[in-house]
């Protein structure tokens, strides 16, 4: 976990360099909501990487790159992101992390399984892994170095 809470301050004061406003820690109230939810609707827990990411900032952004949390900006919430994402039927298998202009990362509810996918060839899959540490770090390294394709792919 220590590379992901790393990777999420690197952000953040790469963000606040630029004049960007900084998200809040999600709050415990906001993370029982979301856990509620995504059990709820997935039957699915919120994968432990994720929430320690929340504890930095609620949702991050930075070069392109979206992941999502409980924030007021709908870009960057959960709950908003996956209704627009589950209007479309072969969608709505996924739960959507987070996304760029070249990828998106989501998790097959069925499986459990997380993986990243080119935004125009969404059937296509360049990684999967059920290691969520290893997922949210490459969600991170995105937005940090890009080359996630080079690294990670085969």
């Amino acid at each position: 976990m220590r590379s992901i809470i790393e990777k999420s301050k690197s952000i953040i004061k790469l963000n606040h360099e630029i004049g960007y406003k900084i998200n809040q820690p999600i709050t415990i109230e906001l993370l029982g909501r979301l856990e509620k939810y995504m059990v709820e609707k997935f039957s699915i827990s919120v994968p432990n990487s994720l929430k320690e990411i929340l504890q930095i900032s609620n949702g991050l952004n930075y070069d392109g790159v979206f992941l999502y949390g409980l924030s007021e900006k709908a870009n960057l919430n959960l709950i908003e992101v996956n209704l627009n994402w589950h209007t479309n039927e072969d969608f709505a298998k996924f739960i959507f992390y987070a996304d760029s202009d070249l990828y998106l990362f989501v998790q097959e509810i069925e499986t459990k399984v997380f993986s990243f996918r080119p935004r125009d060839n969404f059937d296509e899959v360049l990684l999967e892994t059920t290691d969520d540490e290893l997922f949210f770090q490459i969600i991170l390294e995105c937005a940090l170095e890009g080359g996630i394709e080079e690294k990670y792919c085969e």
